[in-house]
């Protein structure tokens, strides 16, 4: 909702702005810092990694790093669930992935969009970083020295 100024009939001089003049100097940062800004979308320096254009590596990395997301009917069949815990952090990760390495926003403007925080989107970056060199999400290696092949065609990107 807009809120209303308050506005001097005689001489039309925004009143609210008159007020905070005599409280803070002209010359202060805060008079001539202020405003808004455009959106840095695109003008990052920082270029989107070959892997995150790739769906199915992508596929591959959400798989590799959260097996219970997603169940193939065969799987299913033999009784395995899917986790709903996996596949809220699979759902998370696919944002982040679209959001800050695709489309190039900062971690403020891809926690706005999400509903985070700012540290939680740098958090979460981290761990993809670290989850696509080869290692677990906290940096420790994985266990398993052999990669997990799994059959992405079948697994859809969007959860």
């Amino acid at each position: 909702m807009p809120v209303a100024r308050r506005i001097c009939s005689k001489t039309g001089k925004d009143l609210d702005k008159a007020a905070l003049r005599e409280v803070i100097d002209g010359n202060d940062p805060f008079m001539t810092g202020h405003g808004l800004t455009k959106s840095r979308t695109g003008s990052h320096k920082r270029g989107v990694p070959e892997w995150a254009n790739d769906t199915k590596q992508v596929r591959a990395l959400l798989r590799t790093s959260f097996p219970n997301a997603y169940r193939t009917p065969a799987e299913e069949a033999l009784g395995y669930r899917v986790s709903p815990y996996h596949r809220h952090w699979a759902r998370r990760w696919a944002m982040v992935i679209h959001l800050y390495f695709v489309k190039k926003y900062s971690a403020k403007e891809t926690a706005e969009e999400m509903g985070l925080m700012e540290n939680q989107v740098r958090m979460i970056a981290r761990s993809i970083r670290r989850a696509i060199a080869g290692l677990r999400a906290n940096g420790e290696p994985r266990i398993r020295t052999a990669p997990i092949a799994y059959d992405t065609d079948i697994m859809p990107l969007s959860f």
